[in-house]
């Protein structure tokens, strides 16, 4: 409504319910032209399946769970045109060098895990907030009180790694993340497009 744009629907799930089928035939009788979702990992995997099941044709835009790996794998076989949320720069599993040197120093430090499935944009996110919390401790200096570390983090501006979205901070705002990044799912191979356009504000 704050862009003058109302939803023709809003269907509404059971967090724990792993069944979508209604609320997809509901949305699906308003005829939509897009959708937006957002579950629970195996819920994205369930609603992308039944809307192609249901007949939902509707493009479909779902929220960060819909680029977690577990999804996409659950998912191969209808997330073609689909379009999700991507709270890195890049996408995880793409060419770009930043990324790239991460995954590599991930998989270095972590052999246990599952590289089909790690590192996840949450990992990212984690190294990301990592280095912003060591840059603002280093600003608040030699002895930091938790004055000064807020008082710190209050400098930061727009802060960038160059792997997590920007982070901006200042004394009047203390809503670290203002942006999103969304992509296209192009073929059933994983493969993400970022969609640069469509990088903007959340305003929700």
């Amino acid at each position: 409504t704050k862009y003058g744009i109302d939803p023709v629907a809003i269907a509404i799930g059971d967090q724990y319910a792993s069944d979508t089928s209604a609320q997809v035939l509901a949305l699906k009788a308003k005829n939509p032209d897009v959708v937006f979702y957002i579950g629970f990992t195996s819920q994205v995997v369930d609603f992308m399946r039944k809307s192609k099941e249901l007949g939902l044709t509707a493009t479909l835009v779902g929220g960060a769970d819909a680029n977690y790996p577990l999804a996409l794998e659950g998912a191969k076989d209808v997330l073609n045109g689909t379009y999700g949320g991507l709270l890195t720069m890049t996408p995880v599993n793409g060419n770009d060098p930043k990324m790239v040197a991460f995954r590599n120093k991930f998989k270095a430090f972590y052999p246990e895990l599952d590289p089909a499935t790690r590192p996840n944009q949450y990992d990212v996110q984690g190294y990301g907030t990592g280095l912003l919390f060591a840059e603002a401790l280093k600003r608040a200096g030699p002895d930091p009180t938790r004055a000064k570390f807020i008082a710190a983090l209050e400098t930061l501006g727009d802060y960038q790694d160059g792997l997590t979205l920007p982070t901006n901070l200042s004394p009047t705002s203390h809503e670290a993340i203002k942006v999103f990044h969304f992509y296209k799912v192009v073929g059933n191979n994983l493969e993400t497009e970022v969609l640069p356009k469509w990088y903007g504000s959340l305003a929700l």
